[in-house]
């Protein structure tokens, strides 16, 4: 059931925006699902930071840098990407 409920809504909008524009409508939804990964990542990195939250298993601090670092990087290549896609 949760194939049909992703498969649906897909052969829906291919169906509605015809078989001709199927490869825009897959670089549409990369620009999606590229948006959505600094809004995962930011998160992660803000929680496994916390010394209250994670108590002994805090990350250590360059980790957290790395972790920024990567965060700002996936953040501003989806920025980037919506510029060059629009």
């Amino acid at each position: 059931s949760t194939r049909l409920a992703a498969l649906v809504p897909a052969l829906w909008v291919i169906a509605w925006a015809g078989e001709g524009k199927a490869v825009e409508l897959l670089l549409w939804s990369q620009v999606v699902l590229s948006l959505q990964l600094g809004f995962a990542c930011w998160p992660l990195v803000r929680i496994t930071s916390d010394a209250k939250v994670m108590n002994s298993y805090v990350a250590p601090r360059w980790v957290v840098w790395v972790g920024w670092i990567a965060t700002a990087m996936v953040i501003s290549a989806s920025i980037w990407f919506v510029f060059q896609v629009c």
